[in-house]
């Protein structure tokens, strides 16, 4: 997946005030230097009136803040992050799997694989433990899970709860987020 490189974290911070502490992004006061054409002292009054201090923004419908800037949509939780770090994130893990909870407390830059570590349970999911089904053929429960996007087989097991231990197991050899596999909200 390609993600938009964000403007420098010297002009981020130009436009915009970041809480790390409650994860919120404000809009900062503009001047007039700031926008174009001859009106701009009046539309930079404008501006500020109505967006100054306001929290930039919208949530998306997959649950992420993104805000536009310059014409160009960035989520938020990318933002926060280089303010923060100066450096544009591979891949940003909201570790609560809250993906409007922006504290740099609950932000990590990790890569694909990792992410793929603190997913929540898909909805379709009808064990109750991701990894684990019923294997109808042999009557028994199956468990795998994937390693660097290799799908490994845990093996069949005569009970669910047997089966859940084995996947739970390597899910903490293989340094799967403690999160990983939360219900669905």
């Amino acid at each position: 997946m390609d993600v938009k490189q964000l403007p420098s974290a010297e002009y981020l911070s130009q436009l915009l005030d970041y809480d790390s502490s409650t994860g919120a992004l404000k809009w900062r006061q503009r001047t007039p230097d700031m926008f174009v054409g001859k009106n701009a002292e009046t539309v930079c009054k404008i501006w500020n009136k109505k967006y100054a201090h306001t929290q930039a923004g919208r949530v998306t419908d997959k649950g992420y803040r993104a805000i536009k800037v310059d014409c160009s949509a960035y989520m938020a939780h990318r933002i926060a992050w280089k303010l923060t770090h100066g450096t544009d994130p591979e891949f940003i893990d909201h570790q609560n799997g809250n993906r409007d909870d922006n504290r740099i407390v609950n932000l990590r830059d990790v890569g694909r694989a990792e992410n793929m570590q603190n997913r929540k349970s898909p909805i379709n999911n009808k064990s109750g433990c991701m990894g684990v089904w019923w294997y109808e053929k042999a009557k028994r429960w199956r468990a795998d899970i994937t390693i660097a996007g290799k799908r490994v087989q845990l093996g069949q097991h005569k009970s669910y709860e047997e089966a859940v231990a084995s996947r739970k197991n390597a899910e903490k050899t293989f340094g799967y987020h403690e999160n990983h596999g939360r219900a669905a909200v």
